[in-house]
């Protein structure tokens, strides 16, 4: 796809309004994403049966989105049904509960792997999805000299997501990733080194914006944004 076609997707504009903004512009998208698809979930699908079934054969979300749930305010009743069908699945593939069937789960694969979830956490296929169409959209949309300055002007990305990049990237976009990852990289560093050098023991000034909060963006460009990841390859 061109890069004029890409500019006329919701990722173009999704992109550009990220790299005005704090962090990872990735991270920032697939969070408010998850969030969205969390909240869409439990009021649309929770009292569908294909979606409770859905979330029963995943075994509920993963332990990182479930925690978002609990920030959620009016859900109760949701979240009380589609957990539920979870307790219901798993409490059948134990063989201990009448109400579904008395055990039909039973003898299916090892007993070791009798609580395994059957799909993924539908919160992390979302991320996985979007994170996809994010990743192609950048990629093409790197060789336009303005979204190309405005990635620039960036705060760069986490480190998963310029993982991901350099791996799937051509070789003109990943250049560039290269160069922004390592100002912005090497910008942190120094403010790290500073925040060092002014606190604890080696106290020496007075702390500067840039070095103020450098401890807690070096954590999030790092290990990236909790909810913007899928962690359905890892089994959780």
């Amino acid at each position: 796809m061109a890069p004029d076609d890409v500019s006329r997707s919701p990722q173009y504009f999704e992109l550009l309004d990220a790299f005005r903004g704090e962090g990872c512009p990735l991270c920032q998208i697939l969070t408010r994403g998850a969030g969205r698809f969390i909240d869409t979930y439990l009021y649309e699908y929770a009292m569908d049966r294909t979606g409770q079934k859905t979330f029963r054969k995943a075994g509920g979300f993963c332990a990182v989105h479930g925690a978002a749930v609990h920030d959620l305010r009016g859900y109760s009743a949701s979240i009380a049904t589609v957990y539920e069908q979870v307790l219901f699945e798993a409490l059948d593939r134990l063989g201990s509960n009448t109400s579904l069937g008395g055990g039909l789960l039973r003898g299916r694969g090892s007993a070791r792997d009798v609580l395994r979830a059957e799909q993924p956490c539908p919160a992390c296929v979302s991320v996985a999805t979007q994170t996809a169409l994010l990743l192609d959209a950048m990629n093409v949309l790197l060789a336009r000299s303005d979204f190309a300055a405005a990635f620039e002007a960036s705060p760069g990305l986490c480190l998963p997501h310029a993982r991901m990049a350099l791996q799937h990237f051509t070789a003109a976009s990943a250049s560039l990733v290269r160069k922004v990852q390592r100002e912005r990289w090497h910008a942190l560093r120094h403010a790290l080194d500073r925040f060092m050098a002014l606190t604890g023991e080696r106290d020496k000034g007075e702390l500067g914006a840039a070095e103020r909060d450098s401890w807690q963006r070096a954590v999030d460009l790092v290990s990236g944004l909790p909810l913007a990841f899928d962690y359905s390859a890892s089994g959780s």
